[in-house]
């Protein structure tokens, strides 16, 4: 007998059967371990059917666009984020975006992510993916193990923004000469708002706007000063910082979606003129200690107020603010039009208030209407007691609106029809406390009936100052200044900010705020 061969062969026998009881002592936590994945995933982790319809980019703004659907799945889930993983050929960028409505079945949304100041380079993108995250009937809100979608890049499908800005940059077209230069304007999107989103596009295909920020925020257009702070202040504050444009940005433009106002907790400003002294050493007045809407706390004079020197934020040490607002986004895209700089075809109309408690205003009508008679500009001085309504042809409007005693507050009955790159105010304390349809012209501020700005803008007004709460008269525009600069190839913008007295203050300027008239 060989006695070797057979202790060889024991000794093989033995080490298997040890191997073996290795493996079945290891099996059992492992097995465990795979059954509560295989349960976590069934319960806690539903497969999702989030599905990535298409993807654009723009390449003016770095942003690509992603549509995406929910389509119907085997339960009810709350998906309450999205986390979208952005790669190129050697890196990837996370974006985190919450909904705070939630996303129901069958529905479909766009989102966009910006990648100023991200790894991934837009000519190189290769796949973006998509991971949904639910929220549970505790509250308790936990990411998908699983991306639910990969959608691979084959040919990136252009924005047609990309195309109109390369024709632009590459010839001397009819185009170029009726376009600004929009490099200091920082656009503001909030991703909440399918009416900011689809505005925001436009504004993106009809001018060259290179820098955008994107915010998840409520669309509520009354906040408390705590949230305006650190949902809309410091995420714009951070953006300019990170990406050093805080002095070579001089235009902040905002978007319907973005909250209006503060309540008492703020003082009752708008939240367009507190972020004018973002970055600024008037900085420290931005809110005002306060807890009423009358109280003058924290308003600060504009440094802009009757210069003659063009935006700045080096030279002023403020950002003009401006929003694109009113009551839908066809008329929001209507007023501003697709062009940012108009021949003047129409006139202005002045229409005075007789009442002698206005005997100061109505004196700055008239020297509006002397300033633009001597340029030979056409204008229109309505002294009489009439309100002056079906008017169409307007490149200019100033009026008392529903403070004027023959005028009514339903400021859409006045039937007014303005020309693209139409400017224009009304002596009206609070009218600009909503951009949203109204079923009644009440105004809780200040206990009247007040005519809205947003009927104008649904008339086609380009640029239009308003109030979000009272502003007292000494806040309303000077005409003889405002007009007096718009006639003189300042931007609108420029024009109303130099003739308005305040900044932190109650002013919400609605409309493209670098548009101009093109003046004989």
């Amino acid at each position: 007998m060989n006695i070797k061969g057979l202790s060889t062969i024991v000794s093989t026998i033995i080490l298997v059967l040890i191997v073996l009881s290795a493996i079945a002592i290891i099996w059992g936590p492992i097995k465990e371990l795979s059954d509560n994945s295989a349960n976590s995933v069934s319960i806690a982790q539903p497969p999702s059917n989030i599905v990535i319809k298409s993807v654009r980019a723009n390449f003016l703004s770095n942003t690509i666009l992603v549509r995406v659907k929910n389509n119907p799945s085997v339960s009810s889930l709350n998906i309450t984020s999205l986390k979208f993983i952005v790669s190129d050929e050697f890196d990837s960028d996370t974006f985190l975006v919450k909904i705070p409505g939630g996303f129901q079945e069958l529905e479909e949304k766009t989102f966009s992510l910006n990648l100023n100041g991200k790894n991934v380079i837009l000519d190189n993108l290769k796949r973006v993916e998509v991971i949904p995250a639910y929220t549970n009937s505790e509250g308790n809100e936990y990411f998908s193990m699983f991306t639910s979608d990969s959608f691979k890049v084959k040919n990136i499908s252009y924005n047609k923004i990309g195309d109109l800005h390369k024709k632009n940059s590459t010839s001397g077209s009819k185009n170029q000469n009726n376009s600004s230069d929009y490099s200091d304007v920082l656009l503001v999107t909030n991703l909440n708002s399918q009416d900011s989103i689809a505005i925001s596009s436009y504004y993106l295909k009809t001018r060259n706007i290179t820098h955008q920020i994107n915010l998840s925020i409520t669309t509520e257009e009354t906040i408390n000063f705590n949230t305006f702070n650190n949902s809309i202040r410091k995420p714009i504050e951070d953006y300019l910082k990170s990406n050093n444009l805080v002095n070579s940005i001089n235009y902040i433009v905002l978007t319907k979606g973005i909250p209006l106002g503060t309540d008492t907790s703020g003082g009752c400003k708008s939240v367009d003129s507190m972020l004018t002294l973002i970055l600024s050493n008037e900085s420290k007045n931005i809110g005002g200690s306060t807890s009423d809407c009358w109280s003058y706390s924290g308003r600060v004079s504009n440094p802009m107020f009757l210069q003659t020197h063009k935006a700045s934020k080096t030279y002023y040490d403020i950002y003009i603010v401006a929003r694109l607002d009113g009551y839908t986004v066809q008329d929001i895209e209507n007023a501003m039009g697709p062009l940012s700089i108009y021949k003047n075809t129409g006139k202005i109309l002045l229409d005075k208030n007789t009442n002698p408690g206005y005997a100061f205003i109505n004196s700055q009508f008239d020297s509006a209407y002397s300033v633009l008679s001597d340029k030979g500009i056409p204008v229109v001085l309505e002294s009489t007691a009439n309100f002056s309504t079906n008017q169409d042809n307007l490149s200019g409007y100033y009026s008392f609106g529903s403070n004027d005693p023959n005028a009514s507050a339903n400021s859409s009955s006045w039937n007014l029809k303005f020309n693209p790159g139409s400017i224009g105010d009304t002596e009206v304390s609070t009218s600009g406390r909503t951009f949203y349809p109204v079923n009644s012209y009440y105004s809780p501020t200040v206990g009247a009936n007040q005519s809205l700005v947003a009927d104008l803008i649904a008339g086609g007004l380009s640029f239009v100052k308003g109030y979000y709460s009272e502003p007292y008269a000494s806040a309303i525009s000077k005409p003889y200044i405002s007009l007096d600069r718009y006639t003189s190839n300042y931007t609108a913008g420029e024009s109303m900010y130099m003739g308005s007295a305040f900044l932190n203050w109650k002013d919400v300027y609605v409309g493209d705020p670098k548009i101009r008239l093109e003046v004989n």
